[in-house]
C-alpha cells in the first residue's frame, strides 16, 4: 500500500502517540488487552478482566475514536482463550460487540499466535491477525527470505 503502520502493544497508548500518527499519516491498529480471563503471568489483567474489560475498552475507544490514524481496534494479544473455541469465541463476540457499540466504523481483531484462521474464535472478529505462525505456516517450506537469506539476482 505504500504506507507505514503501527500495531500498539497491549494497552492504551499515550494520546501524544496518536496525535503524532495523525500528523504523519501513520496507520494505527490500537490494541488494549494482553490477557483476558486466563492467566498468562501471575499478576496480569486476568485478575481484573471480569470487572474492568468493558469499562476499559469503552474508555479507550471513546478517547481515541476521533483519531483518523486509528484504522482498527485489537481486543487481545495471544490470549490463551484463542485455543478454546467455545470460551474464546464467546468472549471475543462480547468484546467485538462492545467495540462496535462505541465505533461502528472500524473493524475489530485480536492477534493470534496459535489460533486457526477458520476457527470459531477467529470467526468472531472482523479481521484475522496471525502472529508468528498461525495454522499451517510452520509446516510450509521456508522461502529464502523466511530462512534469513536475502535473495540474490
Amino acid at each position: 500500500m505504500g504506507v507505514n503502520a503501527i500495531r500498539t502493544s497491549h494497552n492504551p497508548v499515550a494520546p501524544e502517540l496518536l496525535e503524532m500518527t495523525d500528523r504523519m499519516g501513520i496507520l494505527v491498529a490500537s490494541e488494549i488487552f494482553d490477557a483476558w480471563g486466563r492467566r498468562k503471568t501471575p499478576l496480569d489483567f486476568h485478575l481484573i478482566f471480569p470487572d474492568w474489560a468493558e469499562p476499559d475498552l469503552r474508555s479507550m475507544i471513546r478517547r481515541d475514536r476521533n483519531h483518523p490514524s486509528v484504522i482498527m481496534w485489537s481486543v487481545g494479544n495471544e490470549v490463551p482463550e484463542q485455543n478454546d473455541d467455545d470460551e474464546g469465541a464467546a468472549i471475543a463476540r462480547r468484546l467485538v460487540g462492545i467495540a462496535h457499540e462505541e465505533d461502528r466504523t472500524r473493524p475489530v481483531f485480536a492477534a493470534m499466535n496459535t489460533g486457526r484462521a477458520g476457527s470459531a474464535y477467529a470467526s468472531a472478529f472482523d479481521a484475522v491477525a496471525l502472529n508468528y505462525q498461525g495454522a499451517g505456516v510452520r509446516t510450509r517450506a521456508p522461502t529464502s527470505c523466511s530462512a534469513g537469506r536475502i535473495p540474490t539476482r
